[in-house]
Order: C-alpha cells, then sequence, then structure tokens
C-alpha cells in the first residue's frame, strides 16, 4: 500500500506553516487524527473486440485406395476442446456428402461420417472439412 505525501510539491512556506500548526496543536495538548483514504485511480483504456478464433481441422479418410463396394469413413479432428459442439460438413470438392457434430471420443475432439459402399463414384475425390 503506497501512502501520498499531502505536502509533496507545496512550497516551502507552506511546509513551514504546517509544521508550527502542528507543533501549536501538540503544544496544546491537540492530538491529530490522521486518516488515509484510497484516491481513485487515472482510467486505463481498454479495446475490447469480438473476434473469431480459427480452429485447425485435420481429415483424415479410412482408406485413400479402395473399391467402390468399401463404405468409407471421413473424420474430421480438432485439438482444441472449444470445437466439441461444433458442426462439421464434409465436401466431395464443393458438394456436401455428409455432417456431423464435433464431440470428445476418447479425449480425442472429433466428429465422422461413414460414405456407404457404391455411393462415390470411380475416380479421384477431394474431400475437406469445415463449417
Amino acid at each position: 500500500m503506497e501512502f501520498k505525501n499531502p505536502l509533496k510539491g507545496k512550497s516551502t512556506a507552506v511546509k513551514i506553516l504546517v509544521v508550527i500548526g502542528i507543533a501549536l496543536l501538540c503544544i496544546a495538548g491537540v492530538t491529530l487524527a490522521v486518516t488515509y483514504v484510497l484516491q481513485t485511480s487515472t482510467p486505463v483504456d481498454v479495446t475490447v473486440t469480438g473476434g473469431t478464433v480459427q480452429i485447425p481441422v485435420t481429415l483424415s479418410a479410412s482408406a485413400t485406395n479402395m473399391p467402390d463396394t468399401d463404405p468409407l469413413t471421413l473424420t474430421a479432428t480438432v485439438t482444441d476442446a472449444h470445437g466439441i459442439g461444433f458442426v462439421v460438413n464434409f465436401y466431395d470438392g464443393t458438394t456436401v456428402v455428409g455432417t456431423a457434430t464435433i464431440a470428445n471420443v476418447g479425449g480425442i475432439y472429433k466428429a465422422s461420417v461413414t460414405l456407404p459402399a457404391l455411393s462415390l463414384t470411380e475416380g479421384v475425390h477431394h474431400f475437406t472439412a469445415g463449417p
């Protein structure tokens, strides 16, 4: 706790008058009671912005080369628990092929969809996961 000196910055004449006044009061037997109070601080400006935190998503597939007779499971994983409850869309190019909600599964935050056998055409598919 810091106490402010009420005489700080005052002229020497004022300081002498205060000391003489206190001495006279002491001689007269008057006890001075000093009360210390906190002053209000100077303002501190804080700017708060409503930002968006990007949560990275990692996508994995149960297979990267497969016959069209096998199902394919796509799994989106996040490392941040703040991702729990978010809905993830799974895309084949720009087409949504599935939607799932991120959940804590054994300490891993993930969402998965399984595309049934014969649901994909032959060829290379470019899958992504995101909002």
